[in-house]
């Protein structure tokens, strides 16, 4: 059996609220998936976006034994564009468009990885995928969508999700950076990646 490796660019960001505590976002993640295709989406900037799989990873022993209490769960994301794109068959053809029936839609995904325990995830996404402020938007809307399909929800008393995703640094970039002499000016703001600053603090759990 051959086996194929291939390398995986991940943007590492951590789940807080404005306070910058953490917030464990599982339970929205999870309550969003269960619902219907039609309820789970959300417009975003025009564009319908939506949750389609949600899943708890299973570690290995040894990745368990170096990470005492990891908990890790994937889930995807995917942008739904119903405009058309040109197409060709040869470079000497002209471009042609791609015709989309009503319920056809051009997915463009993005992949998540979100630990548990320190509220991180990581993102793999392709080059017309949701950004990151895409994904906190659509779990700030769903977050209140939830809370209408579930009855729950008073204009008067309900108080939207408060989240945000502060970047993690890549300590090999920063260090590039620094040896750089070829830049007039850099600002830089990151999350606090120091998992022993967790410890004490009650992760927020909006479900």
């Amino acid at each position: 059996m051959v086996v194929k490796k291939q390398k995986v660019k991940f943007e590492v960001y951590k789940a807080t609220d404005s306070d910058d505590h953490p917030v464990n976002i599982v339970g929205l993640l999870q309550q969003s998936n269960s619902l219907r295709n039609d309820q789970k989406e959300v417009k975003l900037y025009g564009v319908t976006v939506r949750i389609d799989k949600f899943e708890k990873l299973i570690l290995d022993d040894q990745t368990l034994r170096k990470f005492p209490g990891l908990e890790l769960v994937y889930f995807h994301m995917t942008k739904l564009r119903d405009d058309g794109l040109a197409i060709t068959k040869e470079r000497k053809d002209n471009l042609e468009n791609l015709d989309l029936d009503a319920d056809e839609y051009l997915a463009e995904d993005i992949n998540c990885i979100f630990d548990t325990k320190n509220c991180l995830m990581f993102i793999q996404r392709n080059f017309h995928s949701l950004s990151i402020t895409g994904v906190c938007n659509y779990l700030v809307k769903m977050h209140k969508k939830i809370a209408k399909i579930d009855k729950t929800y008073d204009k008067d008393t309900y108080e939207e999700l408060n989240l945000k995703f502060k970047p993690v640094p890549d300590k090999e970039i920063l260090k590039g950076i620094a040896e750089s002499d070829n830049y007039r000016r850099i600002e830089l703001s990151f999350a606090n990646a120091s998992l022993e600053s967790f410890k004490g603090q009650e992760t927020l759990n909006k479900f």
